[in-house]
């Protein structure tokens, strides 16, 4: 039940439908429920959707079955506008952070009595900024003018207001009205998200989604995100925004802030020893406020002729990236400055700006830049903490703080295998402890390598030891870390969920690759014939593989040594027994 709002609902005989929803529209007997939607990277909120609700108890209480009535009286644009007031006035009513989504269908976009500006007054009246406004496309009908369409959206863009596409990939959501509207956001439908894994073909299609809008410059969310582990997905995939029910369920008066916060994990060929992030390279520039005129702007640019592009905000959350050239290109145009010098930034905010959240790796920035057009590469992002503006951040910084990562990854990374070395996985261990971090530790040895070795000779046994790391690579996600110790020794930090059953698939990929290694007479004997270190004949077992398993609980160890000491001792049981073994502690 809500606390704080009383919405009546209209007395009507319970077979008479249409007088029903004729009262609750006349009545404005509807109330608006807010979920957030979260940025993944640390936790924040970016925004809230507004959502619909009829009146509590009743057979309209659900939206689709209110709207479905609203349609059949031929009163659906009164109910959207009912809608919106209602979702604009809680929302600054409440003082909520980030963006307002607002449900739109395209029809009462193309609707002249929407064009006629009510919102905008609305806005206007409240003293609120409309950069702060998505437009949250809705379509459930097939678009009969996409040209028509195209143009609608232009107009609401030019107020100020910026478009997202809701359900891609369900009803007639599709890659055409992408391409069309181009909007600022897509919402990924539920289907492919709820219940996301990696070995599901959804997760496939969600990656290249990921891939495109990063390609186009639209920034993507994710609905119906249920699990952690879902989250999880999402980082790796490179999709920064989720909404569902993990973070929060769409209520009437919702928190400013959120419980959940993302655990800051190791990168896999990145340890954290190295690891760099958007705020490490932050540069705490002026900022643009969304209520300035053209003209201030140009004037602040002219204050400061160093900067290619300026940040613009309101209430200090970033709404995009305005660049000097577009102003200058405003001003120097026929008529330009009379024109343009009294109409608010927030109009002229570039849609292909990159803003990232402060613990965002630079690893995933570059990832995002060198996806872009060259057209879209402006050399210039905004960078956010909890939402809030931090600081601009410059591509060149990202690529030098880039190739100084991979400089000291060198230094550390064992020249055989390129995989992070000694101080690399001390430092990734630790980290774990110090975040008491649940995960599975395993100490890899090669069994008999060295008479291997000493017999097919060097060159054929650093083979060996390459494609054994290539074989643990594959099974380490992106949240996982793989370092080699020296020598045919490996360490492995697993997540603790289904471990068992993955290192049973390394011993098999392991056996496979036998016959790449062996005669196959010695494959079918088991082993061969050599010489051991007393310089007496003996026979020496085909390799295989012994590991030390520890599971780690959080607060067990204190320090990094104390975890190897038992893996080692661990390791040393596994070797007590013939062929591919495990020993847990």
């Amino acid at each position: 039940m809500m606390t704080g709002f009383v919405v009546p609902t209209p007395s009507v005989p319970p077979n008479d439908l249409s007088r029903f929803v004729h009262d609750i529209i006349d009545q404005s007997a509807v109330y608006c429920v807010y979920q957030p939607i979260i940025c993944l990277s640390d936790g924040s909120i970016h925004g809230y959707e507004a959502l619909l609700r009829g009146p509590e108890g009743s057979r309209l209480a659900a939206p689709l079955d209110l709207f479905a009535a609203a349609e059949s009286v031929s009163r659906l644009f009164e109910l959207e506008s009912i809608a919106r007031n209602k979702a604009i006035e809680g929302f600054i009513r409440q003082d909520l952070p980030g963006r307002l989504f607002l449900n739109l269908s395209p029809m009462n976009l193309l609707d002249p009595h929407f064009k006629s500006g009510e919102t905008m007054r609305l806005i206007e009246q409240l003293h609120f900024d409309a950069s702060r406004i998505v437009i949250e496309i809705t379509e459930h009908q097939p678009i009969d003018d996409y040209q028509l369409l195209f143009d609608a959206v232009n107009h609401y863009r030019n107020m100020g207001f910026t478009v997202a596409l809701d359900d891609l990939g369900e009803g007639n959501s599709s890659l055409r009205l992408w391409s069309e509207i181009k909007p600022n956001y897509v919402k990924l439908d539920k289907h492919f998200i709820s219940t996301l894994t990696r070995q599901d073909n959804r997760y496939h299609f969600v990656k290249i989604i990921s891939e495109l809008a990063v390609s186009v410059g639209t920034r993507v969310i994710a609905e119906g995100v249920e699990t952690e582990s879902v989250v999880e997905l999402l980082c790796e995939i490179g999709i920064s925004l989720g909404q569902g029910y993990f973070f929060a369920r769409p209520i009437a008066q919702p928190e400013k802030h959120i419980s959940w916060s993302p655990k800051i994990k190791a990168s896999l060929f990145v340890p954290e020893v190295v690891a760099r992030y958007a705020k490490d390279i932050a540069k705490k520039e002026p900022v643009l406020q969304a209520y300035l005129t053209v003209a201030q702007a140009v004037e602040l640019f002219l204050q400061h002729d160093n900067l290619s592009a300026m940040a613009v905000v309101s209430q200090n959350q970033v709404i995009g990236l305005v660049e000097r050239r577009t102003l200058t290109d405003l001003f120097s145009s026929r008529f330009g400055r009379e024109l343009n010098a009294k109409k608010p930034i927030a109009r002229f905010l570039d849609q292909r700006n990159l803003v990232v959240s402060a613990n965002t790796p630079l690893e995933i920035i570059s990832k995002m830049i060198t996806q872009r057009s060259a057209s879209d590469a402006q050399g210039v992002f905004a960078i956010t903490d909890n939402g809030c503006y931090l600081g601009l951040g410059y591509f060149v910084d990202v690529l030098r703080a880039i190739t100084e990562v991979k400089i000291v990854l060198a230094q550390e990374a064992n020249p055989l295998t390129g995989l992070p070395g000694n101080k690399a996985i001390q430092n990734a261990i630790q980290s774990r402890i110090v975040e008491q971090m649940p995960f599975v530790a395993l100490y890899f040895d090669l069994d008999h390598f060295k008479a291997y070795n000493d017999f097919y000779g060097y060159e054929k046994g650093d083979l060996v030891l390459g494609a054994l790391a290539q074989i643990l690579r594959r099974y380490v996600r992106h949240d996982e870390f793989l370092g080699h110790i020296g020598g045919d020794d490996f360490i492995l930090l697993w997540s603790i969920d289904d471990w068992q059953q993955r290192l049973l698939t390394v011993f098999d990929a392991f056996n496979d690759h036998l016959p790449n290694w062996y005669e196959s007479d010695q494959i079918e004997r088991g082993g061969f014939e050599g010489v051991d270190r007393h310089n007496q004949l003996s026979f020496f077992s085909l390799m295989s593989l012994s590991v030390g398993v520890i599971d780690v609980a959080a607060n067990q160890f204190q320090y990094e040594h104390q975890l190897a000491q038992l893996a080692s001792k661990a390791k040393k049981h596994a070797k007590s027994v013939v062929g591919n073994s495990w020993h847990l502690i």
